[in-house]
């Protein structure tokens, strides 16, 4: 038991020290954009989350999924029709 607990709170200052670092570095990222504005500067792009960076990598990966899943089905298609148009004109014969 005692183990399991030893794990539960190691697992929850992990989670913990995840998420004040998130936000220094979220404060941070403020801090820099008004200096940025009162200086007088453009300033600096949007900050991407660790977790918004893996989402945008996971949609590229589905994305790129899909369209080769299109182009797959694209060939059977073609390649049925080209079947079908075959038959066809053997059966004319």
């Amino acid at each position: 038991m005692q183990q399991g607990m030893a794990k539960r709170q190691a697992r929850d200052a992990v989670e913990a020290e995840f998420v004040r670092t998130e936000q220094e570095e979220e404060e941070r990222a403020v801090q820099e954009w008004r200096r940025a504005i009162r200086e007088g500067r453009q300033p600096p792009a949007a900050r991407v989350s660790a977790v918004e960076a893996v989402q945008e990598e996971e949609r590229a990966h589905m994305l790129a999924g899909l369209e080769a899943l299109g182009a797959q089905m694209e060939a059977v298609a073609a390649e049925a029709e080209v079947e079908a148009r075959a038959e066809r004109g053997s059966v004319g014969r």
